[in-house]
């Protein structure tokens, strides 16, 4: 959850060009660092009039600025972090008060001085907190290779500077260096799950949205000219539809009509990109009907090999769209070959198109897991973070310690273990008359490629106890509970008699992929997670049917909307124990329901997160405990305890929201 303690600003230029890609790029950038668990505010202050936003000179561009910074973010919870500061004109503040801007901006951990684009004026730079974060590299380079002082004097307040340039210092990389102002390599962050297809297949047509002809920032060195505009790269690849057979559509802007007509006649099928309007929606929509990307880069990019990469492919990654484009040498850092192609001439972009078309799917999947793994905004941001000596994982809203919290010797609580690589985990598993499948459970968690350090199957007075399916497995331990007492009491008791950092659940009758649990950690260490769910793969068995189902990356945003909400699959998690510690445990006393009841409470003082990677198998039976009479799905007692949970969860909102600790002892705590 976001901490309003550890505020971060984005300076970015949202009104100054009022365009999807614009208004992706910033987003993406805010909601990655509050699920890292900071509080983003952005901040639009670049002395630049909004032209775009005007139709006549007498036009208040900065009451349109304000609205169209304020239609951007508001639908995602952001409608109170914005200023537009209209240095430009009058000096208005819109967004927050003029108060509360130099609050701001005073109490900011970093300013993220996106795309460069915003002066670094005193109040800015002054904390000594000012990050240069450069997506458009070459010009500034080769100006201060020149000597420009006017590029030194601009980048000199600034304590760090970030380039999209993944290549820049690389044996093959020409673009020179600066030694007075070293760049560190960042890339384009992504927010997954907003691009997430819902099951959507791929289009017909191979698509892209760009500018055709910009007519400046050409680049001269060592006696060459760099180019900035596209149509000249375009140009290469202009007989593509005719040597593919394939489908291909240029959504565009700063073409002239002779170039669309030019363009039909070659086969593509062409649209003006400011049909987006300023649609960020309509923009996704485009991305994730396409089959895949075929676009250009700069010549900048592609003849320095800089490694730049295109924050828009990388959403046709994250959509699950394969992307074939120039190579600029992002190859050096990102995997190539299946779901991502980088090219050099026409006949490499024939065969890369030809190889989408004969697997889709295959691709498509490659795609989605090149974004997973290397644009996952939480995994990005906390590089940079990192990068920059940012701590993660600070809680303002962590509970004081409990009676049963360990306390050091001064009676302060310790810092909260994180979970990492090399935690010890405990897989924990719930067993009631399913022996059928729990070899194929027990099967699974013991091949896992990160082993665990020990599996335990609690038996809750099965009619046959699964004895000697367990003794197939030498290192898992078989407990069998005196009376049937419900899993919560089973699992929390276990927890309570042994001292791992981390618990991994599993049903009985479903099974985990070979990594799951070394992608859980992995990610948790990545996002500073403290309870870590999979998504899940469902198999239905009695249609047959398999569906991949999607849970929320972030687990602790739904709750910002409903304090009822459930956006993490219980079995599917591994949690530390320290933070099922503070949270205050399982309801023991409860037979049903107590997954939702705790969840419900430890999203107040942990991160929740879901991984992007499909890790667990759920089978859905007839004679589940899922379905089973145990469960009282329907039954009054059911309904009664849905109305205690829903109001203990709707109280403790209100709690917080009035900045009180939140309740979060067991609803039914039990012996």
């Amino acid at each position: 959850m976001a901490d309003s303690s550890r505020k971060v600003v984005v300076l970015g230029m949202l009104a100054k060009m009022p365009v999807p890609g614009v208004a992706w790029q910033t987003l993406h950038y805010l909601l990655g660092l509050r699920r890292l668990g900071f509080d983003p505010y952005y901040v639009e202050a670049h002395a630049r009039t909004p032209s775009m936003l005007m139709e006549r000179e007498t036009d208040d561009a900065t009451a349109r600025a304000g609205q169209v910074i304020d239609d951007t973010l508001r639908p995602y919870g952001l409608g109170e972090r914005w200023a537009f500061h209209a240095l430009h004109d009058d000096g208005r503040v819109l967004g927050l008060s003029e108060r509360e801007l130099a609050r701001v901006l005073r109490d900011a951990e970093l300013l993220i001085n996106l795309h460069g684009g915003t002066e670094p004026r005193e109040e800015l730079a002054g904390s000594g907190r000012l990050v240069y974060l450069e997506t458009d590299p070459v010009q500034l380079q080769i100006e201060l290779h020149d000597g420009l002082q006017s590029a030194r004097d601009f980048l000199a307040p600034h304590c760090a500077f970030f380039t999209f340039a993944e290549n820049l210092g690389g044996p093959d990389c020409t673009l020179p260096c600066s030694a007075e102002f070293p760049f560190r390599p960042t890339r384009q962050p992504v927010v997954l799950d907003l691009w997430e297809t819902g099951g959507q297949g791929p289009g017909t047509a191979f698509r892209t949205i760009g500018n055709w002809h910009q007519g400046w920032r050409s680049v001269t060195f060592n006696g060459e000219t760099y180019g900035w505009s596209k149509d000249a790269e375009w140009r290469k690849f202009l007989t593509l539809p005719q040597r593919t057979g394939e489908a291909f559509e240029l959504a565009l802007s700063g073409h002239a009509p002779r170039h669309e007509e030019e363009l039909r006649r070659l086969g593509f099928g062409v649209r003006p990109a400011l049909d987006f309007n300023f649609d960020p929606g309509a923009y996704r929509d485009f991305i994730a009907g396409a089959r895949g990307e075929f676009t250009v880069a700069k010549d900048q990019n592609i003849r320095f090999r800089t490694g730049w990469f295109s924050d828009r492919s990388a959403t046709f990654l994250a959509a699950g769209r394969p992307v074939v484009t120039q190579d600029t040498a992002f190859g050096s850092v990102l995997p190539t070959g299946e779901g991502l192609f980088a090219v050099t001439d026409l006949d490499e972009a024939v065969d890369a198109i030809g190889r989408i078309a004969a697997d889709p799917a295959r691709h498509g999947r490659a795609a989605a897991e090149i974004a997973r793994e290397h644009f996952d905004a939480e995994r990005v941001l906390g590089r940079l973070m990192t990068d920059m000596g940012v701590a993660l994982n600070r809680r303002s809203t962590m509970r004081e310690p409990r009676a049963t919290d360990h306390t050091t010797a001064t009676g302060e609580r310790p810092r909260a273990p994180r979970l990492h690589r090399d935690c010890t985990v405990l897989a924990l598993i719930p067993h009631f008359e399913c022996e059928q499948y729990l070899d194929d459970c027990l099967a699974a968690l013991t091949a896992q490629t990160r082993p665990l350090d020990g599996i335990v199957v609690i038996d809750d007075v099965s009619a046959e106890p699964p004895v000697d399916i367990v003794k197939r497995y030498p290192n898992v331990t078989l407990l069998r509970a005196a009376e049937n007492s419900g899993p919560y009491r089973l699992v929390q008791t276990v927890m309570n008699q042994t001292d791992y950092d981390a618990y991994l659940f599993q049903d009985a009758d479903d099974w985990s992929a070979p990594d799951r649990l070394e992608r859980l950690l992995e990610h948790a260490e990545a996002t500073g997670a403290d309870m870590i769910g999979s998504q899940e793969v469902r198999i239905f068995c009695d249609e047959p049917e398999v569906a991949p189902i999607q849970w929320p990356l972030d687990g602790n945003a739904p709750f910002k909307e409903r304090p009822t909400a459930f956006p993490l699959l219980h079995p599917t998690t591994l949690v530390s124990k320290h933070i099922m510690q503070a949270a205050g445990g399982y309801s023991m006393a409860l037979r049903f329901g107590g997954d939702a009841e705790f969840l419900r409470r430890v999203h107040h003082v942990g991160r929740c997160v879901n991984t992007p990677h499909h890790g667990y198998f759920r089978r859905v039976r007839q004679g589940s405990l899922t379905t089973a009479p145990a469960t009282a799905i329907g039954t009054p007692a059911r309904k009664q305890l849905m109305e205690e949970t829903f109001a203990r969860a709707s109280a403790n909102a209100e709690r917080v929201a009035r900045g009180e600790q939140p309740d979060l002892t067991p609803l039914r705590p039990g012996p």
